[in-house]
Order: C-alpha cells, then structure tokens, then sequence
C-alpha cells in the first residue's frame, strides 16, 4: 500500500491527485467514442469488401474491447465524486452527431438490402427508423421524469 502511494505522489502530485478519477472518466469516454467509431467504419469496410477486417482483426475482438471500456466506465460513474459532479455539468445533446448517425444508419441498413426491391427497402429502413425514434422518446421520456 505505501509502495502505492509513493507512486501516486509521483505521478499525480498535487491537484491531479484530486481530479484523477474525472480525468480517467472522461478519457474513457474518448476511447468508447473511438471504438465505436472504429467499429463503425469496420462494418463499412466489411460491407464493401467482406472479410477485409475479419480475417485481421474480427468483430469480436471488437466488441469485447467495447463492452469492457463500458463495464469500467459504469463502475468509475457510479462512484460518489463523478456522481456529484455529473450532478453539476450540463448535459448536452448534439443535433450534429444525432443526423449522422442516423444517416450512416440508413446507409447501412439500405447496403444490407441492397438486392430488395427499393421501395420495400426504403420501407423497411424508415419503419426501423420510426421504431429506433419511439424507442429513444420512451428513455428520454424515463429520463425526465425521474
């Protein structure tokens, strides 16, 4: 224990001791955000030229890498400090990033189907669109309230 903290002291001196489990927080944010950023542009990439990113890496590196960033992000959130303040910063939602991530959704889901008829597929895609709006409405809508 005192071999750790020596270690903390070099390292984290001063105010950075203080704020280390924010910065580590907020860091992990960085890197999901990567990740699934990453994942996304493999599931391009995979769509394009199949097997291009399975043979070398594979989805399920992937994901477990994604689930793992998530389990400590979950357990690093549901400590008092990062909750006190969560409580005090603003939550913003980007109107940016929601447009394309509905867009590059689309753009999947229509590549997926791309030897169906297009006016089923395009119906398809905006009733799986509609859903995934419902959906979000609901959790917001539980998020309010509470």
């Amino acid at each position: 224990m005192e071999a750790l903290n020596k270690i903390k002291r070099i390292f984290l001196p001063g105010k950075w001791e203080k704020d280390a489990l924010l910065i580590a927080y907020k860091a992990l944010h960085d890197i999901l955000f990567v990740e699934l950023l990453f994942f996304a542009l493999a599931m391009f990439a995979e769509g394009v030229i199949p097997g291009i990113i399975i043979s070398h890496i594979g989805f399920s590196k992937i994901v477990i890498a994604i689930a793992l960033t998530m389990v400590v992000m979950s357990y690093l959130g549901n400590l008092p400090k990062i909750k006190e303040l969560a409580l005090t910063g603003e939550k913003k939602q980007t109107r940016k990033m929601v447009i394309a991530f509905v867009f590059f959704a689309a753009l999947i889901m229509f590549n997926s189907q791309f030897k169906m008829n297009l006016i089923l597929n395009l119906s398809l895609i905006a009733i799986s669109l509609l859903i995934g709006y419902f959906i979000f409405q609901v959790l917001m809508e539980d998020e309010k309230s509470s």
